[in-house]
């Protein structure tokens, strides 16, 4: 009805998580159930992808925007400077910066006990444990979220890179880490031919 208001004709509908495993997991490579962690501007979703199945999936609390707003009121300034020096530094400050690390911590915990409580789901349902994390979405190029997410959930944490597995050019190549996971899912709908 939307697409009809706005004089748009529909190709094609699809969730979010298809598109996603469809441009970052090769289906050979699945063996093992893994969650992707998609965190958007606005928001986030866990998936489960296992034996070549999506099993699970949720929203969860914590989103990029989020990150740089906790950002802001740790510097006690503006989104703009926020967002520098969430890009600049990540969870890797220094000196006066230091609060904006502190700053961080709750919303990464919380994220952490929804992942490990969507874990834990899916071992009561299928005896079966998570083997690693696929990090996708704008956040996932946050310095150290990788590393922080991996210590605390104790499994491999993975930032996705969708641009891998199609032909670029090869001045794009270098940029391809940074643009890559924000634009998984769109890759995914690509693939599709959406």
């Amino acid at each position: 009805r939307v697409a009809q208001m706005a004089n748009l004709t529909l190709a094609g509908l699809e969730i979010e998580s298809f598109s996603l495993t469809r441009s970052t997991l090769d289906p050979q490579d699945a063996a093992q159930p893994v969650l992707f962690l998609d965190i958007g501007s606005l928001s986030s979703s866990v998936a489960v992808f296992d034996d070549g199945f999506l099993r699970i999936v949720h929203n969860v609390g914590a989103s990029s925007t989020d990150l740089m707003r906790a950002c802001a009121r740790a510097l006690g300034t503006d989104i703009d400077r926020a967002r520098a020096q969430y890009q600049a530094y990540g969870l890797y400050a220094s000196g006066g910066d230091t609060e904006i690390v502190t700053a961080y911590l709750p919303l990464l915990e919380a994220l952490s006990r929804d992942i490990e409580r969507v874990f834990s789901a899916y071992w009561r349902s299928s005896t079966r444990q998570v083997s690693r994390v696929l990090l996708s979405g704008g956040a996932a190029v946050l310095k150290g979220l990788d590393h922080y997410l991996s210590s605390r959930l104790r499994v491999p944490v993975e930032i996705v890179n969708p641009l891998a597995r199609l032909a670029m050019p090869k001045d794009l190549a270098p940029a391809a880490s940074l643009i890559g996971p924000p634009l998984a899912n769109a890759v995914g709908l690509a693939m599709k031919e959406i």
